[in-house]
């Protein structure tokens, strides 16, 4: 195939549906998945010379320089297909129900309790690691904590939306805010293990921004050119987290930082997890290697037991994807987006089938929140656990993106557990406070 038809289209599909929830002011999960899912389209496409260079060879796993444009083609049109699926049934849901869109007249929340409390629990969970391990260490992985690691989940989360409720959201959005926020969640993310923390925090950030004040509100403020300084220390970090993962040894100088940085941004920015897909897709589809049969989403219902609890439970599905692109299983997992996941548990008619079902769950979940806050058309400190489950749910675009709907939903509903504890501690502690202020205003008259 001399020119490619798929992989263009499916690029252009969803950039013009990105453009199109944009201007049509709607907040959904949909909308942070499909910019993650182009920029791992666009940076497969045009990343095949980068792939080919040698020190990336020695480096990286054979597979991913030996993506044929027959094979990428396949890949991306199941990709563009489950995707016109999953927005069919979305679009058609929102025609037979209403637009997902949140009006809220105003907010009367102003508290810097969820970020505080995220960052407690984050600093616990780094001593307590450092504990095990005998040593301080960042490198936090759910197998090292027994199951903890769902605090981890929790902590990242409310970290960067704790930041939003520090501010009177009554009054427009501000540039010195934003960038404040912006400047405390990169100190934030240092202290974590995973190179893309910042981008996840950043992102965790604005979703909670664009609710409250619009998608297109947000987005205008963000492209301006006084953010651009950030961006040097934004890759700085990500290049000293990849030198801390691959040797544990810090190299300031200019090639090895610039070396590093190009390593920990190939994965994504370069379509490292993109090319994954595709080599699994063709193993799947056009080498005929056996299916999971529905063994990735089924340990939907093995996730949500700690291992600390179930010390044999079996290892996550993702590992196994391994076996596709005929590797010897070390305990990698690879990630494959929510397509991927798709054909690799049924094939194609995975996609045919589960899309349909994934495009009605996408609209009914996100509908259900935001008619519950509608009702309001306030925002209170009663009516903030809905708006926290919305946002933690927007906020697993990226587990959507590079893992699928299983760890989307189990993500979700730690997140909406533990949303729930911290919820109740301040509603108790705003209580006890009206309380005690109730005695002494009795007594004093």
């Amino acid at each position: 195939m001399a020119y490619p038809f798929f992989t263009p289209m499916v690029a252009f599909y969803l950039f013009i549906s990105i453009v199109f929830l944009v201007y049509a002011n709607v907040t959904s999960i949909l909308f942070w998945l499909k910019i993650t899912l182009l920029v791992h389209v666009l940076g497969d496409y045009f990343s095949d010379d980068f792939w080919e260079l040698e020190p990336i060879r020695l480096t990286s796993y054979e597979f991913m320089t030996s993506i044929t444009m027959p094979m990428r083609e396949l890949a991306n049109s199941l990709l563009l297909m489950g995707l016109f699926i999953i927005d069919t049934t979305y679009l058609l849901a929102s025609i037979l129900g209403k637009p997902n869109r949140l009006r809220i007249q105003q907010n009367s929340i102003q508290t810097s309790f969820y970020f505080y409390t995220g960052l407690f629990i984050k600093g616990c969970l780094l001593v307590y690691l450092s504990w095990l391990k005998g040593e301080f260490t960042l490198d936090i992985k759910p197998e090292d904590t027994l199951g903890i690691s769902a605090f981890i989940h929790i902590a990242e989360f409310l970290i960067p939306i704790g930041l939003v409720f520090r501010h009177d959201l009554s009054q427009s959005l501000s540039y010195r805010n934003v960038v404040t926020d912006l400047i405390i969640l990169l100190l934030i993310s240092s202290l974590s293990h995973s190179k893309a923390q910042i981008i996840n925090y950043f992102i965790t950030y604005l979703i909670p921004l664009s609710l409250l004040y619009g998608l297109k509100t947000t987005f205008s403020l963000l492209f301006n050119f006084r953010f651009v300084p950030l961006l040097i220390p934004v890759f700085f970090l990500i290049a000293l987290k990849t030198q801390l993962r691959s040797n544990q040894e810090v190299v300031l100088e200019q090639d090895n930082l610039l070396s590093s940085l190009i390593g920990g941004a190939s994965s994504r920015l370069l379509g490292g997890i993109h090319r994954a897909f595709i080599y699994m897709t063709d193993s799947v589809v056009t080498r005929h290697e056996a299916t999971m049969a529905g063994a990735y989403h089924s340990q939907l219902f093995t996730l949500l037991i700690p291992r600390a609890l179930w010390a044999d439970k079996p290892r996550i599905a993702s590992e196994q994807i391994c076996y596709y692109l005929d590797l010897p299983y070390d305990g990698t997992s690879f990630a494959v987006n929510l397509i991927g996941a798709m054909i690799c548990d049924f094939g194609v008619w995975g996609v045919v089938v589960i899309a349909p079902c994934v495009g009605l769950f996408f609209y009914g979940i996100e509908s259900f929140f935001i008619k519950k806050i509608n009702r309001f058309s306030i925002l209170t400190n009663q009516n903030m656990l809905l708006f926290l489950w919305l946002v933690a749910w927007l906020s697993e675009y990226n587990q959507m993106a590079e893992g699928g709907l299983v760890s989307g939903i189990v993500g979700f509903l730690t997140s909406c557990l533990f949303s729930l504890f911290v919820w109740s501690l301040y509603r108790f502690g705003t209580w006890l406070f009206t309380y005690k202020n109730s005695l002494t205003t009795l007594k004093t008259i």
